[in-house]
């Protein structure tokens, strides 16, 4: 197995071409790997392009997070399971951020950047997914409990409300 151009890392005991999200993985492998013993990552593994990062991510959306919304819209997530609110809006922040910049940050960063985009009519559950994901103590009504999260597609875009 040749090291330029392999998607797949033996010798690190893994492999890309398995995961899911095989570019995102690649992506964040040859930016911000911190490789202990070996050559760096981007020694081994191949960048994705933007415009194929970005197909990947809106084929997430569509196979993933539309199904997932569908079968947990109803449940009052914040209340009950605080992990899945914040999964499911980081986790779409990150997808939005990645498809409109290329770039690939972390969850927490997605939702900061996120909140300064959207509407305050929707800064509540993305300030309540990002208190979650500090582990920061938060109150919730049972009327913010009871928010939807929904992926709403247009073109290039979508977003986790």
């Amino acid at each position: 197995m040749g090291r330029a151009g392999s998607s797949t890392a033996a010798s690190a005991g893994c492999s890309v071409t398995r995961s899911r999200n095989c570019r995102l993985a690649r992506a964040e492998l040859t930016r911000h790997a911190v490789c202990l013993r070996g050559p760096p990552a981007r020694e081994w593994v191949t960048a994705p392009a933007p415009d194929e990062l970005a197909a990947e991510q809106r084929t997430n959306q569509r196979e993933y997070w539309a199904p997932w919304v569908e079968r947990h819209e109803r449940l009052p997530l914040i209340a009950a399971w605080p992990r899945l609110t914040e999964w499911g809006v980081l986790g779409v922040a990150r997808q939005l951020h990645t498809i409109r910049t290329g770039e690939v940050v972390s969850k927490t960063r997605a939702g900061e950047l996120l909140f300064a985009r959207i509407g305050a009519e929707h800064h509540a559950v993305t300030s309540d997914a990002l208190a979650i994901r500090r582990g920061e103590p938060r109150t919730v009504s049972l009327r913010r409990s009871q928010q939807d999260i929904r992926v709403h597609e247009g073109g290039d875009a979508a977003c986790a409300v």
